[in-house]
């Protein structure tokens, strides 16, 4: 079952001590990218969750947001002592060049920013991947729901497609064997009115009408055209990532109706091989989410 790139998953996990959401959102992209966005404490998580994600999701650009509360996540001060002794110094300065009163004491040299610093204890990688492998689990499941759902969606929207292609094409077909009798039979009275009613050479006839024939036979079109149709239905059946195949045989199959238009010599098969080249054309936007 083919799958969109367009998704999103959202799950929480809540403790008496912590409290963890994670949400990922995908979209199209002709490459694999993943961004995150995590908590200082996790961190050290980074590479596992890009290789989750990338056993869930081979294209497309992925985004996860991991948001944490709770009290694991402690912070001791740390002090700066060298800071401490430049801002000593400078009061002191201070105190006497300006005659200032009063003692530099404790509170005062404390109370400059830079002197005591809070830095965040991070969790231990164990601890931290406990609390957050199982909301992020169920965040790329849901995920990956929405994305078949949305891939369920366009191969209906796809089948109704390769459908109408193949009606147009078997109109073609039809168009294009009876087209060299028609060209000889127009070609013989054209002939015959030129030489006054007198019989039209049939083996120079003959010779024209295989001329034309050759010049304007698109069979090999039309067969090629509906191997592609046939395989293209076959990517939908497949489990694995089918997205740039899929375009590649569109881009096949708008070949084939180029040719088909060139070739033609005819207005109603051109006008059907300009219905084929839409049919194809609102596929390959489509096809562009498909992972």
């Amino acid at each position: 079952m083919i799958k969109s790139m367009t998704g999103f998953g959202r799950a929480e996990a809540r403790t008496r001590d912590h409290q963890i959401g994670v949400e990922v959102r995908s979209v199209n992209n002709r490459y694999s990218e993943i961004s995150l966005r995590l908590p200082r404490a996790f961190n050290g998580l980074e590479s596992k969750i890009k290789t989750l994600i990338q056993q869930n999701i081979s294209r497309g650009s992925v985004s996860l947001v991991l948001n944490y509360s709770g009290r694991e996540e402690t912070s001791l001060p740390s002090l700066d002592i060298k800071a401490a002794r430049h801002y000593h110094k400078i009061m002191l300065t201070l105190k006497k060049e300006l005659g200032l009163k009063g003692e530099i004491d404790l509170r005062s040299i404390t109370a400059f920013p830079d002197v005591l610093t809070v830095i965040p204890t991070a969790f231990s990688e164990q601890k931290a991947w406990q609390l957050v492998q199982g909301p992020l689990a169920r965040a790329l499941a849901e995920l990956n729901r929405m994305r078949q759902q949305e891939g369920k969606r366009l191969e209906a929207e796809f089948k109704k497609r390769l459908n109408n292609i193949g009606r147009i094409a078997n109109q073609i077909e039809q168009l294009a064997e009876d087209r060299v009798p028609e060209y000889k039979k127009q070609l013989q009275a054209r002939m015959s009115k030129l030489l006054g009613g007198a019989g039209a050479d049939q083996g120079r006839l003959a010779q024209e009408a295989a001329i034309y024939a050759d010049r304007c036979d698109i069979t090999e079109e039309c067969v090629r055209l509906k191997i592609h149709v046939k395989a293209f239905d076959q990517f939908l059946k497949t489990p694995e990532p089918v997205g740039r195949r899929m375009d590649f045989l569109l881009q096949e199959m708008n070949r084939e109706s180029n040719t088909m238009g060139a070739k033609a010599n005819q207005a109603e098969i051109s006008q059907l091989t300009v219905q084929l080249k839409e049919e194809i054309e609102k596929m390959r936007e489509q096809v562009q989410n498909i992972e």
